[in-house]
């Protein structure tokens, strides 16, 4: 986003009808700007640091297949920036049928997985569950063997 808007308006809007990226600066701040040299300064500092952003921003999304389709950004009366995108995945746009068809598979292969450990663990946990509810609900008797049923004896 180039600092071409503010101050020409006619350049600003032809920017913005090639680009689909638009900045918007609230009157009441540009009226500031005007009177206060030093807001200007400040705001011209704000405009230039929101260029280098939009540009890395687009760098990174364009290097993972992303297209900016429309992005629009705003500073209001008091400085304050704030900005809004909508993003095109053109990786997706320009898969094959066939590639599209695979990940479709594969997708649905990895949520039919993934149900089945879940199910899996829902019934591992309900047995130990169950295990610990059933210790703890009796009292452990050990087997005690009858007075001289083992016993040996010779008369």
């Amino acid at each position: 986003m180039r600092n071409r808007g503010v101050g020409r308006g006619e350049d600003l809007n032809e920017y913005n009808r090639n680009s689909g990226k638009t900045l918007t600066v609230n009157p009441r701040l540009l009226e500031k700007m005007q009177n206060d040299p030093e807001k200007e300064k400040e705001m011209k500092e704000l405009i230039r640091g929101v260029e280098a952003a939009v540009n890395m921003l687009e760098s990174v999304n364009s290097a993972n297949g992303w297209t900016v389709v429309f992005k629009h950004c705003y500073i209001d009366e008091n400085g304050k920036f704030c900005s809004i995108a909508y993003l095109r995945n053109d990786f997706m746009l320009h898969m094959s049928d066939e590639l599209r068809e695979e990940r479709r598979k594969n997708a649905e292969e990895l949520l039919a997985k993934t149900k089945e450990e879940a199910a899996e663990k829902k019934e591992e946990r309900t047995i130990i569950e169950a295990a610990q509810e059933d210790k703890a609900g009796r009292t452990i008797v050990k087997q005690q063997t009858q007075v001289g049923a083992n016993l040996d004896l010779k008369i």
